[in-house]
């Protein structure tokens, strides 16, 4: 009888001993369940992170290939522009460099040569004489005559003046450089016109005839 008894209480403690093994291991179960549950979802949560970070860098790439090929475009689209110009500034420089060169062919052409002249000297025959007279002085000049002009007149005569220069041109040139002319008369001879006038000297030819020169 005390055997069995004995025998009984073993068997007890093994049965706990086992039962105490069990529950160890399943909880551990259970904790590996949830490590492997929660790593699972970690994993999860990464992917998903990965996914969404791939998702947001290939919408950059093609973002930024969009704007690169934009850019590539709209210098295209300069460049042609910059070519267009500078083909016409290369037209247009050509154009004022031909219109230079036509201009100064046309100056060349205009400037008088030595037939010319004769030409127009021939205009007026050897001893021809023209007169040029001055009417009476206005009121509004004589203040002028007098500030800038000498107090009488002279009578100068001018030798060797080109004959193809008319009596207009002589007028003109002796009146505003010499003095103010009242009376002129020339006469051609050859290649030379010989002017006589009678004029008032101004101030400062009147001191170089006075001295003699």
């Amino acid at each position: 009888m005390a055997t069995a008894v004995h025998f009984n209480a073993n068997a007890i403690q093994v049965n706990r001993r086992m039962a105490m093994q069990y529950s160890d291991l399943q909880k551990k179960g259970e904790d590996l369940e949830k490590i492997v549950a929660d790593s699972a979802l970690t994993n999860g949560l990464v992917i998903q992170d990965l996914e969404n970070r791939i998702r947001n860098l290939e919408a950059q790439v093609i973002a930024k290939e969009r704007i690169i090929l934009e850019k590539s475009e709209a210098n295209n689209i300069l460049w042609e522009k910059i070519k267009a110009l500078e083909v016409k500034e290369e037209k247009l420089t050509s154009q004022v460099t031909k219109m230079e060169i036509d201009k100064e062919k046309q100056t060349k052409k205009k400037r008088p040569n030595k037939k010319r002249k004769r030409a127009r000297a021939q205009h007026t025959q050897n001893g021809m004489i023209g007169e040029i007279k001055m009417g009476p002085i206005d009121d509004n000049r004589k203040d002028d005559l007098e500030k800038y002009y000498a107090e009488q007149s002279r009578d100068v005569t001018f030798y060797d003046i080109p004959a193809y220069w008319s009596d207009e041109e002589i007028f003109n040139l002796l009146n505003t450089t010499v003095g103010q002319i009242e009376y002129m008369r020339t006469k051609r001879c050859h290649k030379y016109k010989t002017v006589k006038t009678t004029l008032r000297l101004t101030k400062k030819y009147e001191e170089i005839y006075n001295r003699g020169g």
